[in-house]
This record gives structure tokens, C-alpha cells and sequence, in this order.
């Protein structure tokens, strides 16, 4: 009797294993056709609460739907119909600047850090440390950046093709959402079926925790730097500022490319003069303002994601899928975070952890 309830388990683990594998499988089989379907059923997601409310305000769950759909993405196209035209002009002109900047930062390494690098090379015991080394190897990690970059340029720009597609996705999963979560609970295991719901419950809220605030704190430091950096004087400071508000959601990586992006721009245009350390404050106070106030209140500590493993995440998505794989990089790490908080209070509550010698 034993032995038939270890296999039935044994079993179950082989099919759920099996589920995720061809999961897996599918998502690589697809990967180009997904975007639409993924920013539509992110948008959906972000957006199924305010559906809710709306219907039991007495409007009907199309209606519902309609609104939200058609109202996000006019606001969405009006915005980018306002800002298009000054991002054109301030993405091209930075592209401009680039070469000029990249010379400038050769110089500096190769003119002005080579005291230091002797310096180190002699307390090194060794040969002088060559600048044209680094540069040679900061060169090469700049270029793949900007061919990285580029790429996701182009991903950006078939994500704002594809708004006339995106739509169509987010009404009908917005309007079946409700329907969908009903099927999908329909299927679950009854033996195990509460269990699995409040696992479900905890994804959704740090799901739901982390993106909603996330998208707020990434809106006000687009505000704070866009305002700030013009302010201070500094070329192509829209453009910065949506760089550095994006780039918060890969944790330390992010903040160093903006902060070096910003800083090579503002050395670029003011040399080592005043405006240069405005720019260095403006980042200073920013970063003080996003990690010390924003994210703690607007995002919360109760999620449960920690930077490093959302790090992991993004890169990992980034490798498995590219630019879908990003957008798929949150939901999944949540829900891999969530399982594993699962099965470690499991085993801390289980005779194996108590058992002795």
C-alpha cells in the first residue's frame, strides 16, 4: 500500500515536471511570436483589479474592458506622439555625440590615469600596468553594449509596432480573465487544491506589489532626472532620464550604466567643471531617494524579491528568450521565489529536518 501511494507521488512529480518542461519547450518554439502576447497579458494583468471594480460598479464586464483598453493605449499613443518628435531629435543627436565621447574617455585612460596605473603596477611588484590594454578590453565591452543596445532599440521599436496587435490581446484576456482563472482552478489536483491556492494568493501579491510599484517608482525618477538634469543644464537629458528610470529594474547594473551614460555626457559637454558635480548630486540624490524612500514605501519589503535574484532572473531570461525573456524574467522569479519559500517552510515543518540520530 505504501509502495502505490510513493508511486502515485512519484508520478505526480514526473508529470508536473513534465508540464514545465514542455512549457519551457513552447516558449523557445514561439519566442518570436510572443511579444504582443506577453506585453497584452501584462497590461491585462496590471489592469484586471480596476476591471473588477468597474463591474461591480454596475458597468458590464465588456464595457469594462473597452474603457480600460481603449483608454490606456490613446493615452499610451498620445504620450508617445508627444514625446516622439524630442526623443527622435535628442536620440540622434546623442548618437552623434558618441564617437566624441568615446575618444574622451580613451584619452582619459590612456593620458591622464597612466601615473595611476604605474603606481599600481610598481607597488604590484611588477611591469607597469598598460593603458592601452584596458582600453583595448573597455573598447570591446562598450561596443557589444552598444550592439546590446541597439538590440533592444529594435526590440522597442517592434513593441511599438506591434501596439496595433498588443490591444486586441489585452481586451480579450482582460474580458476572460475572470473565466480563465476559473478554468485553469477547475483543473487543479482537489487533493492539494487549497494549498495551491494560497501559494497563488502569495504570487499574486508579490507579483502585483512588485510591478504596480515599480512602474510608480520608475515614473517619478523619469520626472525627478528629466526635470533635474535640464535644469543643470545637460544635454540629451530626456533621453538620460528615461535610460535611468528603465534601467532600475536590473538592480546595480542599471545604475551603473545610466550613472556612467550621465557622467560621460556631462564631462563630455562641462569637463571636470562645476555643472559636472550637479550631475553627480543630482544621481547621488536620486539613488538616496529611490532606495531609501521610494522603493521601501511604493514597492515594500514584503515581496520578497531580492535584488540578486531578480538580477539573475533578468539575465537568465535574456539568454533563454532575449527581449520576451526579460519581460517574462519578473513573473517567473516571483513564482520560483514563492515555491522555494514553500518548500523550505515544508521542510523545516517535516520529521526529515527534526529527525535525529
Amino acid at each position: 500500500m505504501a509502495g502505490e501511494v510513493t508511486r502515485g507521488r512519484m508520478l505526480q512529480w514526473l508529470f508536473w515536471l513534465g508540464l514545465v518542461v514542455a512549457f519551457v519547450l513552447l516558449l523557445q518554439a514561439t519566442r518570436q511570436v510572443l511579444l504582443p502576447f506577453v506585453v497584452g497579458m501584462g497590461v491585462a494583468y496590471l489592469f484586471d483589479p480596476l476591471a473588477d471594480r468597474l463591474e461591480r460598479a454596475g458597468l458590464s464586464r465588456v464595457l469594462a474592458t473597452a474603457i480600460i483598453t481603449i483608454g490606456f493605449f490613446f493615452g499610451l499613443l498620445l504620450v508617445l506622439m508627444w514625446l516622439a518628435p524630442l526623443l527622435y531629435h535628442q536620440l540622434g543627436a546623442l548618437l552623434a555625440t558618441l564617437p566624441g565621447l568615446v575618444a574622451n574617455l580613451r584619452d582619459l585612460i590612456e593620458y591622464k590615469a597612466q601615473p595611476i596605473l604605474e603606481h599600481l603596477g610598481a607597488l604590484n611588484g611588477g611591469e607597469p600596468i598598460p593603458s592601452e590594454h584596458i582600453t583595448t578590453k573597455l573598447m570591446t565591452a562598450l561596443s557589444g553594449f552598444l550592439q546590446g543596445l541597439m538590440a533592444s532599440g529594435a526590440a522597442l521599436l517592434n513593441l511599438v509596432s506591434l501596439l496595433l496587435i498588443t490591444p486586441i490581446v489585452c481586451f480579450y484576456l482582460l474580458r476572460d480573465w475572470d473565466k480563465m482563472v476559473a478554468a485553469v482552478d477547475a483543473l487543479l489536483p482537489r487533493a492539494h487544491v487549497e494549498t495551491i491556492r494560497e501559494q497563488c494568493r502569495i504570487i499574486n501579491a508579490t507579483l502585483a506589489g512588485y510591478l504596480r510599484g515599480q512602474v510608480t517608482v520608475m515614473s517619478i525618477l523619469a520626472v525627478y532626472y528629466a526635470v533635474t538634469l535640464s535644469l543643470a543644464g545637460l544635454n540629451f537629458s530626456l533621453i538620460i532620464a528615461l535610460i535611468t528610470a528603465i534601467s532600475i529594474i536590473i538592480p546595480y547594473i542599471g545604475t551603473i550604466v545610466s550613472l556612467s551614460l550621465a557622467l560621460g555626457v556631462a564631462y563630455l559637454e562641462f569637463g571636470a567643471a562645476g555643472a559636472f558635480w550637479v550631475v553627480l548630486g543630482i544621481y547621488l540624490v536620486g539613488q538616496v531617494l529611490e532606495q531609501q524612500f521610494l522603493t521601501p514605501t511604493i514597492v515594500g519589503k514584503s515581496v520578497g524579491l531580492h535584488p540578486l535574484w531578480m538580477l539573475f532572473g533578468l539575465l537568465a531570461g535574456a539568454v533563454t528568450l532575449g527581449f520576451v525573456g526579460v519581460l517574462l524574467a519578473v513573473p517567473i522569479t516571483a513564482v520560483i521565489g514563492v515555491l522555494v519559500r514553500f518548500f523550505v517552510g515544508r521542510y523545516l515543518a517535516s520529521p526529515l529536518y527534526h529527525a535525529t540520530k
